[in-house]
């Protein structure tokens, strides 16, 4: 565990205590015991503070996700880190359940993503996003986003957690019968030492074109973050069709930076 990781796990104890000291021990009386409150309340926010300033200005890897944590009236947000991916083999062998995308298709979806990435969109909760700068295509996303693909439309399932089964193939390698992570298949994949990562998934009956799915994940708050977030540097998607399947359609879309 890295250092600033302590940090957070030291602030996680602060803040227990605060939280039943002040809502289950009973109501503070006395103004000392108040000054106390507030004084654990400071020190949780600093170490917070401390901790996320730590990992951005030392350059800790692979913090692909924020959190926000509630202090009563006070809200700071901290990174929220996975861990290095150095234990995960890299898939090295052949490559044959996935098959190599047509470059007409593969610049169509770069269109469509960076098209939507060139214009401010609205995502909901998370605000309006301003136009960001285009992503580049990459190889191990796409086999990543596809082997998701593949997994979800031949098992019937619909998660960002793999299947666990034979067609869950970051899982088959590093832990069979349990469902793979986003993050697992995509350094499975072969996209390793990323710095930050993202998945959207997207089915529907009807859905069979790149633009539906793109639009389907711009009128959701989370998916249009993702799609918008200027972190992001490269992106892989695919889409595989089952008509025996629930949705008969499985798009995923992939995103990375290193």
């Amino acid at each position: 565990m890295r250092f600033e990781l302590y940090f957070y796990n030291i602030c996680v104890i602060i803040g227990s205590i605060y939280y039943i000291f002040r809502r289950l021990i009973g109501i503070c009386v006395s103004a000392r015991r108040e000054r106390m409150i507030m004084c654990s309340k400071k020190l949780m926010v600093a170490c917070l503070i401390f901790g996320s300033s730590f990992s951005l200005l030392y350059g800790v890897d692979n913090c692909s996700r924020w959190a926000i944590v509630n202090l009563d009236q006070i809200s700071i947000i901290i990174p929220a880190c996975e861990t290095a991916g150095a234990t995960i083999p890299e898939d090295t062998g052949s490559t044959g359940d996935v098959p190599a995308i047509d470059s007409a298709v593969r610049e169509m979806y770069l269109d469509v993503i960076n098209t939507a990435r060139s214009e401010s969109q609205d995502c909901g909760e998370y605000g309006v996003k301003p136009a960001v700068a285009p992503l580049r295509w990459s190889d191990a996303l796409y086999k990543a986003s596809y082997r998701h693909s593949n997994d979800l439309a031949r098992t019937n399932t619909f998660s960002h957690t793999g299947s666990g089964t034979a067609t869950d193939i970051a899982a088959q390698a590093l832990h069979p019968g349990e469902g793979s992570h986003v993050g697992e298949r995509i350094e499975h994949a072969g996209y390793t030492n990323w710095r930050a990562y993202g998945e959207n998934i997207a089915a529907g009956t009807v859905m069979d074109e790149a633009q539906e799915a793109i639009d389907a994940w711009l009128s959701s708050p989370g998916h249009c973050a993702n799609l918008m977030n200027s972190n992001f540097t490269e992106v892989g998607m695919a889409h595989v069709m089952d008509s025996d399947s629930h949705y008969t359609h499985y798009w995923t879309q992939d995103f990375g930076k290193r």
